[in-house]
């Protein structure tokens, strides 16, 4: 059984780089050996040195199913970066620490053709230039509200359609598709997509 075979997705053709070491000249193999499919969810702690109140909350990226020279990339709605693509080796996830377990598509709602318009909802270029908003804030009269979640990035009714927070990016990209990662009358949390019926937890390392 193939390496792709076991990790279930094909895998960049594996690299070999060339290292001098005492006048003798060494040959070392990289391969992807991270069990990641494109449209994963994945989660990244809070930054405890930033947020130290925060840091058991998970912060998710969705895996875009692009690997080059041994680096993984994501697409996220970010605090500080917005909506964006964010790239991590496989040397810094498993050393790091930056994320252990993600969750996928359960293999009775899976198709390659759905997870590929999924990943396009987050990717394409109108989305990448979309900006980061707070899940909650405070109002007028200092009482913390919540942003409504919002599927729909054009809807001329909602001044915020085009601006995201974390967990809604990647509901809003799941929901494209008709798949409701969270059936809550609130807004998107960690937990209510970790607990969708849709999802599968699996361990990355």
């Amino acid at each position: 059984m193939s390496i792709q075979n076991i990790l279930g997705h094909e895998l960049d053709p594996a690299q070999s780089f060339q290292k001098k070491r005492s006048n003798e000249t060494e040959t070392y193999l990289t391969i992807n050996t991270l069990p990641l499919e494109k449209g994963d969810i994945v989660w990244r702690w809070v930054n405890e040195d930033i947020f130290p109140l925060l840091q058991f909350f998970m912060h998710p990226l969705m895996f875009t199913g692009n690997i080059t020279d041994n680096t993984y990339e994501f697409v996220e709605a970010h605090g500080g970066k917005d909506v964006c693509l964010t790239h991590y080796t496989e040397y810094q996830i498993k050393n790091k620490g930056i994320f252990r377990y993600g969750n996928r598509l359960k293999d009775e709602y899976f198709s390659s053709e759905k997870i590929d318009r999924i990943v396009t909802f987050a990717t394409v270029p109108d989305r990448l230039d979309d900006e980061f908003v707070s899940l909650f804030y405070f109002d007028e009269e200092g009482y913390i509200k919540y942003h409504e979640k919002n599927a729909d990035p054009y809807d001329p009714f909602d001044p915020l359609s085009d601006k995201w927070y974390c967990t809604e990016l990647i509901w809003a990209a799941y929901k494209s598709q008709g798949i409701e990662l969270d059936t809550t009358d609130g807004p998107v949390l960690s937990a209510d997509i970790q607990l969708s019926p849709y999802l599968e937890r699996f361990v990355i390392y």
